[in-house]
């Protein structure tokens, strides 16, 4: 509750009672499949990032002289 911006300002007074009157948070589950379909993309996208540097490491592997 000590903070420097707090010096001339407004004070956090609350205490533990007022975090106790909160219920705690229990996120909804979430659905593999709605997971599995919004990754879609950003998969295939990675895949052909990954794909096209495999593929310019070898040319330029290829190019290399000892």
């Amino acid at each position: 509750m000590a903070h420097p911006a707090n010096q001339e300002g407004a004070r956090h007074t609350s205490d533990r009672r007022l975090w106790e009157r909160i219920p705690e948070f229990h996120p909804p589950a979430t659905p593999l499949a709605s997971v599995a379909g919004n990754l879609v993309t950003p998969l295939i996208a990675l895949l052909a990032w990954a794909l096209a540097a495999a593929l310019m490491l070898g040319f330029a592997a290829r190019r290399t002289r000892p």
